[in-house]
């Protein structure tokens, strides 16, 4: 039941950090927006597919409702082939 009503509580997470995924660190949202505003490589890097040659896409969970921390790694193009695992 605690997991419900956190998901349906307007207050659980500050509006201001409800993102789609970024494709770069918040500190670097005022500086170029465009990037960061580029989910592609966060979809890329967590789709959870297993390929024959190149590295493994790891599957990204979301969250526990309840946890304090709701948010997801940051995963920038650079990022790609290199554990998928950036920042937040």
């Amino acid at each position: 039941m605690a997991a419900l009503a956190a998901v349906l509580a307007a207050d659980s997470v500050d509006p201001a950090r409800v993102w789609y995924p970024p494709g770069a660190h918040w500190t670097d949202q005022r500086d170029d927006l465009k990037r960061f505003d580029e989910p592609f490589a966060f979809f890329v890097g967590t789709s959870g597919m297993h390929l024959a040659e190149g590295p493994q896409r790891r599957l990204q969970p979301l969250p526990d409702p309840t946890a304090p921390d709701q948010s997801l790694p940051i995963i920038r193009k650079e990022d790609l082939g290199k554990g998928s695992e950036s920042g937040r």
